[in-house]
């Protein structure tokens, strides 16, 4: 009997590189770069990876592993290329918040 296998493609911004190297990657974009250890994170080789054209291709043998594998992956895109950034809303009353430099104060 065969396996059934699950396939997501994530793209690959143009502004990323991405180097395959020792066992692991390394992305690097805008803002930063990025080691990903492959071997360690994937030590039973149950995900199956090729990139072509700004594509990564994901497979492996259970959809979980594969959504799994798509979250870090997008969250690493989205870290080197956009950051990360958190809207904070103060509601009620007492609060103050002032800003030093690139320092956010809360009182």
């Amino acid at each position: 009997m065969a396996r059934t296998t699950s396939t997501y493609q994530l793209h690959v911004p143009q502004h990323v590189t991405f180097q395959s190297q020792d066992g692991g990657w390394t992305f690097h974009g805008p803002l930063g770069s990025i080691n990903v250890d492959i071997a360690h994170m994937d030590p039973h080789g149950c995900i199956a990876w090729k990139y072509t054209h700004n594509t990564l291709t994901i497979s492996g043998i259970t959809p979980a592993l594969v959504g799994l594998w798509r979250g870090r992956l997008a969250s690493i895109m989205h870290g080197i290329t956009r950051g990360h950034s958190v809207m904070l809303y103060l509601r009620g009353i007492g609060y103050r918040a002032y800003v030093v430099d690139t320092c956010l104060y809360l009182k």
